[in-house]
């Protein structure tokens, strides 16, 4: 992936290290979601928005903190794609949306033409850098689900590029070869049951490859012509 832009990494990064900042800070859990969360997986198109979930019922000290910097909201928005309550801030004419996951945000699917309702797992989170931020974002199998519901423009280039990146990397697996040092690291690092384990399946013979150093009794090397007659057969 390419590096983001300077003045990106500068407003976007700020940004996001500022409310993740705030956030963090007041024990409230969180997920980056929308294009900055494709852009954890493999996306790489111009963010607009730093977005993010977090519960506004557990938020109360957070939210008093950035309320100096909220533009908009915390209302309840119900759209044409989006029926969630969430509001905007501005950190150096950077864009930031907190959607409250506590009142049940849903999204409409246009595949199945219904709404459905937005999983935000916070123990499924995902920690990455983003910009120079260390943040939990949503998982992708989650992103990807909702973004494909959606169906938005941003939404399939979104996940085009994140596919891109997973056929990038599976080839990248098929044409590494390991070398002869990690392939031998790889047997001898096996913990030290899994040794027990193959060697009682064995008999009490271990089944792993065993390297040892023979050396002769010292009479084989003996300049005494009668200890070589004497030495055993």
């Amino acid at each position: 992936m390419m590096d983001p832009p300077v003045d990106e990494a500068k407003g976007v990064g700020e940004a996001l290290a500022w409310i993740v900042g705030v956030l963090e800070r007041h024990g409230v859990p969180y997920q980056v979601a929308g294009g900055l969360a494709a852009r954890a997986y493999g996306a790489a198109r111009p963010i607009v928005d730093v977005d993010l979930y977090a519960p506004f019922d557990r938020a109360g000290a957070a939210l008093e903190e950035i309320r100096p910097r909220i533009i908009w909201g915390p209302e309840h928005h119900a759209g044409d794609e989006w029926d969630l309550t969430f509001l905007k801030a501005d950190h150096g004419g950077q864009r930031v949306e907190l959607g409250d996951s506590s009142s049940e945000p849903r999204f409409f699917d246009r595949g199945e033409d219904r709404w459905v309702p937005q999983r935000v797992d916070y123990e499924a989170g995902v920690r990455v850098e983003l910009l120079g931020v260390s943040a939990w974002v949503m998982p992708e199998e989650e992103l990807v689900r909702y973004k494909r519901a959606l169906g938005r423009q941003v939404d399939l280039v979104d996940i085009d590029q994140i596919a891109n990146r997973r056929r990038a990397a599976g080839r990248a697996a098929l044409t590494k070869k390991p070398t002869e040092p990690a392939i031998r690291g790889e047997v001898w690092n096996l913990e030290p049951q899994i040794r027990r384990a193959a060697r009682n399946a064995s008999c009490g013979i271990s089944t792993l490859p065993t390297c040892f150093m023979r050396r002769l009794p010292f009479f084989c090397c003996s300049r005494s012509f009668f200890l070589r007659l004497m030495s055993p057969p």
